[in-house]
């Protein structure tokens, strides 16, 4: 071949790679500026990951691979975590410190509450929450003492053009435990009235509740509390793949374990509040991707979890642990 076509050939292929990775890159691209999704996780029990199911499902690498996939999609992107994340097994301390940590590095815009978070007691809580800098906040989950709550009654995160307001309520008269001395749990009607004004009063242009209710219960504060734009239902709802709209209301319903994450599409006007809002719970199988750095993680922690285990119940049969040649004492540190 002589020298000139080889150079021709070459440099036709060398465009014809350029404009292929150049369409990739606008296919990949949001095909709108006028939109926002919201990933809500609800009763995650601590389950980080897969579960071993017939078809595994959840886990934080394929939440983190689907978030990242959606902000090509959709567009800016938050995750969200309704109340019962934390594990209730005393043998898992160590598993609600990883989920905490993973939680801080997902960078989750809103954490919410139920009693669930109050297994190993409010300071374990508080102290691991600071620490981790989390967003915590329940509007109806009080300092018994004070009357004040518990945590921030509300939170804000910038979300795109949107001001997205979060708080969250969780069911009264629930067991507290140990607890019980010094948490109370107030109205969540009374308290989400009073989280939507200030909310509002603050610029949020999109408020979202995040529920512990019942489902019932959930529906009627609803019906009853204007200016909800999105409200994620917990408490152990039974998944629902499409959203239920409640006046003017989404209502995500994504069942529990983290194994379906809730998306909420949200269309919004020049000035950040929704015009158009969409919701459909997608299951976290195999198929929406592993995020490598998180999976590696999550090995990791499955590994020395699995050993404290075998030394704190050497009598038990332990299944073997992910394949891992080294791992430090706070692997996911």
């Amino acid at each position: 071949m002589r020298p000139t076509v080889a150079r021709a050939l070459g440099a036709c292929s060398a465009a014809v790679i350029a404009l292929s990775l150049a369409a990739c890159v606008a296919s990949a691209a949001p095909a709108r500026t006028d939109q926002v999704a919201l990933l809500s996780i609800t009763d995650l029990k601590g389950k980080y990951k897969p579960c071993g199911c017939h078809v595994p499902r959840g886990g934080f690498s394929r939440l983190v691979s689907f978030r990242d996939s959606t902000v090509l999609t959709v567009g800016p992107t938050a995750i969200v975590q309704n109340g019962g994340w934390l594990p209730t097994d005393d043998d898992e301390r160590d598993v609600a410190l990883f989920v905490m940590d993973a939680f801080r590095r997902m960078d989750v815009a809103a954490v919410g509450l139920s009693e669930t978070e109050l297994h190993f007691g409010r300071a374990f809580l508080l102290v691991n929450g600071a620490r981790e800098k989390l967003p915590l906040t329940s509007a109806n989950v009080l300092d018994k003492a004070t009357g004040k709550p518990l945590v921030a009654p509300w939170t804000i995160r910038d979300v795109g053009k949107a001001r997205v307001g979060f708080f969250a309520v969780t069911e009264p008269g629930q067991d507290l435990g140990t607890q019980a001395d010094s948490v109370t749990i107030g109205d969540p009607t009374e308290a989400a009235k009073q989280a939507v004004a200030g909310l509002r009063a603050q610029g949020a242009t999109v408020i979202v509740l995040l529920s512990s209710l019942t489902r019932m219960h959930s529906e009627d504060l609803v019906n009853e509390v204007e200016g909800i734009d999105v409200a994620v239902f917990g408490r152990n709802a039974t998944t629902q793949f499409k959203g239920r709209t409640i006046g003017n209301t989404i209502a995500s319903l994504s069942g529990e374990q983290g194994q379906y994450v809730g998306r909420t599409t949200l269309t919004l006007d020049a000035t950040g509040h929704v015009t158009d809002k969409d919701n459909t719970s997608v299951m976290l199988s195999a198929e929406v991707g592993e995020s490598a750095p998180y999976l590696k993680r999550t090995e990791a922690f499955t590994t020395a979890h699995t050993k404290l285990l075998a030394k704190l119940h050497p009598d038990r049969v332990t299944p073997a642990p992910a394949t891992q040649d080294s791992v430090s004492a706070s692997p996911w540190r």
